[in-house]
């Protein structure tokens, strides 16, 4: 009598079992097949009494094996590692009946118990396999064309995106490349005076393209961008200069001194500087030296008043000195216009 079983038996290890049961007939060791499965898949057939130990043959209700044996290559069964018992049988039927001899009911049961465990063994085969439907318009082969094209298109699917990562990271690796190279050159920054001549040229076709631009703005727009550099009278500030005193401006300005004299000469004018201190017009031998603007009166008529204003502009940064010249003109007063698109 052969029971419903699975004609197989399948265990993840623990780290700590080596018996391992079985619930199926067998008459000795060349039925019994044990596979050992890796961490990877990787399927290897097992020895007996190499490997593992039969405990039992011949029982109806099966045994167990013990596995690893001491000697054996393999190690005690891992959470990540499987081990498969399967029931093998060769497919025959080596049992003959003759008509004129007694049927052996003996004989009789063990055929039909052989062919009962191949079937069995069939039905787990069938089991594992990919079937169809009754009634499906696809045979088996199809079916099968029809996963491995899906698989082959996963698969492309999957190489697409591994591709798409690795550049991704490529590019990741790359940025980080360019800022760890702005971080070890970032002294050599401040050499960039030393490229004054190239920096002039690349100056020069900026305000070239900037002209050029300019002149392809409508007059409306030209009206509005050259309102910028209108100085802003409305707000100007008086009083902020007197004679003989420099001073930095920190926007871009309209400077306008008035000064007046009684006397039959008079002279003055406005001296600039630049960020780096030196004076945007140079000359010596006068007292006029260095003047950006300046004035100057003279008559033969005693008591005759004069008076004079003088403005500039004065760039962001720069500096400016209003100086007395000649006949000792009195200063009245100094405003600062500030350009209406400075900063």
């Amino acid at each position: 009598m052969i029971y419903d079983v699975l004609p197989v038996n399948n265990y993840l290890g623990n780290g700590s079992s080596t018996n391992f049961d079985f619930n199926f007939f067998i008459e000795d060791g060349t039925q019994l097949k044990v596979y050992h499965y890796n961490n990877n898949s990787l399927k290897t057939e097992l020895v007996e009494n190499v490997d593992y130990s039969v405990n039992e043959y011949k029982n109806e209700n099966g045994s167990y094996i013990t596995f690893p044996l001491d000697g054996s290559a393999y190690s005690i069964l891992q959470p990540d590692e499987k081990i498969s018992l399967e029931l093998t049988l060769p497919i025959l039927q080596d049992t003959q009946y003759n008509n004129s001899s007694l049927l052996n009911l003996k004989t009789l049961e063990y055929s039909l118990d052989y062919l009962t465990r191949l079937i069995q063994i069939f039905a787990r085969k069938v089991e594992l396999c990919v079937k169809v439907e009754e009634g499906s318009d696809n045979t088996p082969e199809e079916l099968i064309e029809t996963i491995n094209n899906q698989s082959l298109s996963a698969t492309n699917a999957s190489i697409s995106a591994n591709s798409a990562l690795a550049s991704v990271q490529s590019i990741k690796e790359q940025v980080e490349q360019i800022e760890e190279n702005i971080f070890e050159n970032e002294d050599k920054f401040d050499l960039i005076d030393e490229h004054d001549a190239s920096i002039t040229s690349i100056n020069s076709a900026l305000l070239t393209k900037a002209s050029v631009d300019f002149s392809n703005i409508n007059t409306s727009a030209k009206s509005v961008i050259s309102e910028f550099s209108v100085p802003d009278y409305a707000n100007g500030i008086q009083g902020v200069n007197n004679y003989n005193i420099w001073k930095t401006v920190d926007k871009s300005v309209l400077v306008t001194a008035y000064v007046k004299n009684t006397g039959t000469i008079q002279s003055a004018g406005i001296k600039i500087k630049d960020t780096e201190g030196n004076l945007i017009l140079s000359g010596s031998g006068n007292i006029n030296s260095g003047y950006l603007v300046s004035f100057g009166n003279y008559s033969y008529v005693t008591g005759l008043v004069f008076e004079n204003s003088i403005s500039c502009i004065v760039p962001k940064g720069y500096s400016y000195l209003i100086e007395q010249g000649e006949g000792s003109p009195a200063f009245k007063g100094c405003v600062e216009y500030p350009l209406k698109g400075a900063n």
